[in-house]
């Protein structure tokens, strides 16, 4: 009597991983936002005009 050999399982398809997002290129030194520099509270804020 022959013993029956079970068969193995399929291989699962691997999932293929989504591509990560590419990264931001850096902001040139030139093309950077200008820090605002906090007023003192006791200055008006420049462009608002004070009633």
């Amino acid at each position: 009597m022959t013993i029956p050999v079970p068969t193995p399982p399929p291989e699962p398809t691997p999932i293929p991983f989504p591509e990560p997002p590419p990264e931001p290129a850096p902001v040139p030194p030139d093309r950077q936002p200008v820090r605002v520099v906090d007023l003192p509270p006791d200055q008006p804020t420049p462009g608002i005009p004070v009633e």
